[in-house]
């Protein structure tokens, strides 16, 4: 069907204990510090939701990340989000970096308009 397999190892996010990567860190640190500082027995809960991630992870690896894809498009305020309303739209952005030099303005403009008589 295709004449390149893709393989899922190579698109495969980093996993430890069957969760990925950055998720666990997120919910591990945030957890952990967090009970430490209420509630100490509190630290069952966190396992219990690293368990929980780990059984939805089993399934679908990608699940964290398209989780936050949804959010990235869908509830993310975006400038074009407000004009279209319920439609996700994108548009590029224009505005260009000016990179900072050691001449003045005047001579910027100057050498600019040399450039463009050269062209003529």
């Amino acid at each position: 069907m295709y004449p390149e397999p893709i393989y899922k190892a190579l698109a495969r996010q980093p996993l430890y204990l069957g969760i990925p990567l950055i998720p666990l860190l997120l919910v591990g640190i945030t957890g952990f510090s967090l009970a430490l500082l209420i509630y100490m027995p509190a630290v069952v809960f966190v396992f219990l939701i690293l368990y929980i991630m780990r059984s939805l992870c089993e399934k679908d690896e990608q699940l964290f990340h398209q989780l936050y894809l949804y959010w990235l498009l869908n509830y993310k305020s975006f400038p074009n989000r407000a004009y279209w309303k319920s439609v996700i739209s994108f548009a590029p952005n224009v505005k260009e970096k000016e990179i900072p030099l050691l001449i003045s303005r005047a001579d910027q403009t100057f050498l600019a308009s040399k450039e463009l008589n050269q062209h003529d």
